[in-house]
């Protein structure tokens, strides 16, 4: 009984029978008295044991003392056990209607023995439906589809919230400071931020370990386009000049021929971004000059072109 009735300095016990009853609260008072200990201020409900206990100076003669049992009041001569709700309703006037008041009104009831479960467990399933209901959800037309309810319903959070901020950050940590795009898509599969791509794109910008490893290189200068490129005309009027070869090529059909050498010339046009390509025989000037020549004839018109290096543009004269 000393080793499983004892609380803090409170002990409780029972028993079927008076005689039973007054034997053990009589080798209670003698053991703990041995140690040192004073058993007193005991309580009962029933007349007969009170009696005996007088008798052996137990205790004294008080009536109509309540005490409190495992954070229940207990009044022994009427032998009821009730809970004091008063100061948790006078208490209720002050609190917001929140999920934090209502978790904390619910841990202010103390019932160790668990005589009032059946009211505790209502205020548990009411919190656990605050929880389920507490946020809003993406509504949408897919709700016959098989994919579960947190799929088909993403939780609304709203853009500039600390528990937003948080999110982000942990997705951004936890798939490997992910850029942009990766990190909104794995939010949307449980959470739909309100412009969240705002949202990411500052935490990802302001994350150091980011800032270190991606920043921008610099960028090469490119100047303007010159005007032959830019200004319209007809095919071929302003064009660049290149080679390529050599080739050996037959200079006629039979037997015992021997290829001669032969150069590709390549003309890309600057306005068309046309190519022409005719065959010359060499690499000089007078080849080019010759060349260029015919392609007078058959236009009508003088073309200017552009030949920046190799042989030929030391001896050419630009039209």
């Amino acid at each position: 009984m000393l080793n499983s009735g004892l609380y803090v300095d409170d002990l409780y016990f029972g028993s079927d029978s008076v005689m039973e009853a007054f034997a053990l609260s009589s080798d209670a008072v003698t053991i703990l008295r041995s140690g040192g200990f004073n058993l007193r201020k005991l309580r009962y409900n029933n007349s007969e044991l009170r009696a005996l206990w007088i008798k052996n100076g137990f205790c004294e003669s008080e009536e109509g003392f309540e005490l409190k049992v495992l954070g229940l009041n207990w009044n022994p001569d009427k032998d009821v056990l009730s809970l004091e709700v008063k100061s948790l309703v006078d208490s209720l006037g002050g609190l917001n209607n929140t999920k934090r008041c209502v978790l904390q009104t619910a841990a202010r009831i103390f019932d160790p023995v668990g005589l009032i479960v059946p009211f505790v467990v209502r205020i548990k399933c009411f919190l656990q439906e605050i929880c389920e209901r507490g946020l809003l959800r993406v509504g949408g037309r897919i709700g016959n589809s098989s994919f579960p309810a947190s799929v088909k319903h993403l939780l609304i959070l709203p853009k500039q919230h600390p528990v937003t901020t948080m999110i982000i950050r942990l997705y951004h940590l936890n798939y490997l400071h992910a850029g942009i795009q990766s990190v909104h898509s794995a939010i949307r599969q449980v959470y739909w931020i309100l412009g969240a791509r705002s949202s990411i794109k500052k935490i990802v910008r302001n994350c150091l370990i980011c800032a270190r490893f991606h920043g921008e290189f610099s960028k090469q200068i490119i100047a303007d386009l010159p005007a032959s490129r830019v200004i319209p005309g007809r095919a071929f009027l302003r064009a660049g000049i290149d080679f390529c070869g050599p080739f050996l090529i037959p200079p006629r059909r039979g037997r015992c021929v021997r290829s001669v050498k032969m150069y590709v010339c390549v003309f890309v046009c600057f306005i068309t971004k046309a190519v022409h390509l005719e065959l010359i025989s060499d690499l000089s000037t007078d080849a080019f000059l010759h060349l260029s020549s015919a392609s007078l004839d058959a236009e009508g018109n003088p073309p200017r072109y552009s030949v920046t290096v190799g042989p030929i543009s030391s001896g050419l004269n630009m039209c």
